[in-house]
C-alpha cells in the first residue's frame, strides 16, 4: 500500500500537521509526494503515474489520520474505503457540522450528521483520507478524464460507479480535517 500526498506548493500553517504525520508514516509506508499547483492537472497526473501499481491511500494536504487507520485499510477487503471527517459551515455553506459524504438515497442528496456511524455511503465521500484497492484500479481507465481538485471526489465516484462500485466502505473514528 502506498500513500499519495497531494498538497499545494507552499504549505499554510494549518497544513503542517499533515506533513508531520506523513513524515512519521514514512517509516511504515512509501509516501508519494505530489505538489499540486492551482489550476493544473498535477493531482490527476499524480494519480495516473501511480495507478494500478498497489493499493493507494489518498491523503489531502489538510487531513491527519493515524497508523491504526492505515492498518485498517490494509486489512479491509472492500475496494473503496474512507475515514470521514467533519465539515464546518464555512466549507459547506450550510448550518451545523456534518460529515464529508453525500448520500443519494431515493434520488435525494443529503449530507450526514456529525455523529453518523454508517458502514457504507452510496453517493460521494470526501477522499481526503481514503483507499482505492489495486483490484478496482485495474478495472478503471483514468487516462482519458483529467480532473482538478475541485471535482476530484465527484470524478472518482463516477469512475467507481462505472466499474460497478456504488458503495464507499466507511471506517471510524473520523479523521482530523485541519481546515475548520
Amino acid at each position: 500500500m502506498k500513500i499519495i500526498y497531494f498538497h499545494i506548493p507552499n504549505l499554510q500553517d494549518y497544513m503542517i500537521p499533515t506533513k508531520k504525520w506523513l513524515d512519521e508514516m514514512s517509516q511504515h509506508y512509501d509516501i508519494i509526494d505530489v505538489t499540486t499547483p492551482p489550476n493544473e492537472n498535477r493531482m490527476y497526473e499524480g494519480l495516473v503515474e501511480n495507478w494500478n501499481v498497489d493499493d493507494l491511500v489518498i491523503c489531502g494536504q489538510d487531513n491527519v489520520g493515524s497508523l491504526e487507520m492505515l492498518y485498517e485499510y490494509e486489512k479491509c477487503g472492500y475496494d473503496v474505503c474512507s475515514n470521514p471527517c467533519l465539515m464546518y459551515e464555512k466549507s459547506t455553506g450550510r448550518g451545523g457540522i456534518v460529515q464529508n459524504m453525500i448520500s443519494t438515497d431515493d434520488n435525494s442528496r443529503f449530507m450526514h450528521p456529525k455523529d453518523s456511524t454508517l458502514k457504507f455511503c452510496n453517493g460521494v465521500v470526501g477522499t481526503g483520507l481514503s483507499r482505492i484497492s489495486k483490484r478496482l484500479q485495474s478495472k478503471i481507465d483514468i487516462t482519458g478524464e483529467p480532473f482538478h481538485f475541485q471535482n476530484f471526489d465527484h470524478t472518482l465516484s463516477k469512475l467507481f460507479n462505472r466499474a460497478g462500485v456504488n458503495l464507499f466502505h466507511l471506517h471510524y473514528p473520523i479523521h482530523t480535517h485541519m481546515k475548520k
